[in-house]
């Protein structure tokens, strides 16, 4: 039936549009949304904000309808608090199950209508899939049930109590047969990944894995949680489960594809707790040996923002994570300098190996339990192994460089009752800012854009590395023609004058020598450099004491100098002058004020001595 203009205009009137920013990098809107998740959830909110971007692209493409009910559990367990989903110690258990519930809680969820989920549980359980049923469901009856089923997927409750609690019945062969079977699992190709190499945000109605995703997520995190065990004994020794985890992560990552990344890729942070000095090791080789495996996964700049997949993200988080561990963080840091050094396109994104350290390192918002000690010898390993980094990450970690940050992803598994925040004392925190100045002053002694970049954390540094920065300028100054000069009059100059129009405190005599001292050394003797820094944005006339006459003595200022210029070098050098600027405009008025004033002083001299004054007045006012 044909829709008339009258029904087509009565829907419009009431349909409406909500637009979000979130295609830019600083969206307002995705910064509150993570906030909320912050607030909400125990993981990193923007490690959780990547999930429910995944989980709503696939739903678009289908066109699918969510509810509370249709998010998928692993997302859901992010916001138990609010979502009342208990955690709690179980209470007591019938013996004559504990066996069951001991392999169960290592499963953790599966989907009652997935047909390989139930031949894993019986592969593992040793019993038919009805005799399983006929256990979960008698249990499923009592007022706190240790298991509980939603849209078709069972979810065992309190998990990781009930492992500790039944640790004595995890036997040598279990142990063996979990790990197997649970390989097979992680192997899967993602049904998503096209033979091209491209990726399809359609899910097929069967799911992306031949096993659902609730299976492979809770068989994850039993590895992690079993492989964690900390204050019970196992009936396996501690060197069976350390060697089938061994095996497992470099049976997965040895010699892993970029469709292996990609298709364990929201898993990636916890299958590093498994074993994470043989994860760290894989992905470190992997970078050796099959660069172009993991630079398959960087996202591309004709990528959506939106519905592109940024499958190197998930590699960050699990570093990240690592890294708050005193026995990884080192090392991690380092694999995370080696991952920046890739051939990979630079994007917006923000989620970059290089963002990711200065986000672990940064002095006021560290983000791991190492000591500060660790954490330079971390600054070391870069230095040696990856020069071309550590610039980038110490610029990032100079005093007032790195203004906004967020949380890093947290690890569950490998650091039990991980502290909210990170506390650092005041002199941790400066103990760490005179290092990371000092590295950069090393860094920058055989390099002037480094010397430059230093300039704008200047009046940051500690006194010695102050002192030394400028003997550095004093020295190199000699060899420097006037355009290397300048950034660094410009910038010293402006130093100078702002310690003495706004400092209360009685200025370092030797300091303020040494200032002036090179200032003298770098002051350029081509007047178009001295007459650049009246029209750069930083500038400030500080000898006037009215806001607007600062202004007017500006302006001022900058006619003569264009002025100067034009008489000194002639119209092509204003020209060029006023491009280098780019700024055209404003000096060509400045120009033309000062040459029609000057004109007009002359006409004026001119009429002075020729015409009497009363004439002359008359003249004059007649013609204004």
């Amino acid at each position: 039936q044909d829709v008339t203009d009258e029904q087509l205009w009565g829907f419009c009137k009431v349909f409406t549009i909500l637009v979000f920013d979130l295609d830019y990098e600083s969206s307002i809107n995705e910064f509150l949304i993570r906030a909320l998740i912050a607030s909400n959830c125990k993981d990193n909110a923007v490690y959780v904000w990547e999930q429910l971007v995944d989980y709503a692209a696939r739903c678009d493409k289908a066109a699918a309808h969510i509810t509370l009910n249709s998010i998928p559990e692993h997302i859901k367990r992010n916001f138990k608090n609010i979502l009342a989903i208990s955690e709690t110690m179980p209470e007591t258990f019938n013996f004559d199950i504990d066996s069951v519930w001991a392999k169960l809680a290592l499963v953790g969820s599966w989907n009652e209508k997935n047909d390989f989920d139930k031949k894993f549980l019986e592969s593992f359980l040793g019993t038919s899939y009805c005799e399983i049923q006929k256990v979960i469901q008698e249990n499923s009856l009592d007022p706190k049930p240790n298991i509980s089923f939603s849209q078709g997927l069972w979810h065992i409750n309190h998990r990781r109590s009930i492992i500790k609690i039944c640790s004595k019945l995890y036997f040598e062969n279990d142990m063996k047969k979990f790990f197997e079977i649970s390989h097979d699992v992680l192997k899967e190709k993602d049904k998503r990944i096209q033979d091209n190499g491209g990726f399809s945000l359609l899910v097929s109605e069967e799911g992306s894995f031949v096993h659902s995703e609730a299976l492979r997520n809770g068989i994850i995190q039993g590895l992690a949680m079993i492989c964690n065990i900390s204050g019970t004994q196992l009936s396996c020794s501690a060197d069976t489960i350390n060697y089938e985890a061994t095996m497992l992560i470099r049976n997965l990552f040895a010699e892993a594809s970029s469709t292996t990344w990609i298709s364990l890729d929201s898993h990636l942070p916890t299958i590093a707790e498994i074993h994470p000095s043989e994860y760290l090791s894989c992905l470190e080789r992997q970078i050796v040996n099959t660069p172009h495996n993991l630079e398959a996964l960087f996202p591309k700049k004709s990528d959506n923002l939106l519905f592109s997949r940024n499958s190197i993200c998930s590699i960050l988080w699990s570093l990240e994570g690592l890294a708050w561990d005193e026995r990884y963080f080192v090392k991690s840091i380092r694999i995370l300098g080696q991952i920046s050094k890739l051939n990979f396109e630079k994007t917006n994104s923000s989620n970059t190996p290089i963002n990711s350290i200065i986000s672990i390192m940064l002095p006021w918002h560290i983000q791991t339990l190492v000591s500060k000690e660790k954490q330079k010898n971390a600054i070391k390993a870069l230095q040696q192994e990856c020069p071309d980094v550590v610039w980038a990450v110490i610029k990032g970690l100079l005093p007032h460089a790195t203004r906004f940050t967020g949380d890093t992803y947290k690890p569950k598994y490998i650091i039990m009752n991980l502290p909210k925040e990170v506390r650092t004392s005041d002199e941790d925190i400066l103990s760490l800012y005179q290092y990371y100045s000092h590295v950069a002053l090393e860094l920058s002694k055989a390099d002037y854009s480094k010397m430059v970049d230093l300039l704008s954390c200047y009046g940051d540094m500690d006194h010695d590395t102050t002192v030394e920065y400028l003997y550095l300028i004093t020295e190199q100054a000699t060899g420097w023609d006037d355009s290397k000069k300048y950034p660094f009059w410009k910038e010293l100059l402006n130093q100078k004058e702002w310690l003495v129009h706004n400092t209360t405190e009685d200025l370092d005599d030797f300091m303020m020598r040494l200032l002036e001292s090179t200032i003298e050394k770098v002051t350029p003797t081509d007047i178009r450099y001295i007459y650049r820094r009246l029209y750069e944005p930083g500038y400030f006339d500080y000898d006037e004491d009215e806001f607007h006459t600062k202004l007017e003595a500006k302006r001022n200022k900058q006619e003569t100098a264009v002025y100067d210029i034009y008489v000194s070098y002639g119209i092509e050098s204003v020209v060029e002058f006023a491009k280098e600027l780019n700024n055209e405009a404003w000096i060509a008025l400045n120009l033309g004020i000062q040459a029609i004033m000057r004109a007009t002083a002359r006409v004026f001299s001119w009429m002075r001595c020729r015409y009497p004054p009363e004439r002359l007045l008359f003249s004059v006012t007649f013609r204004s």
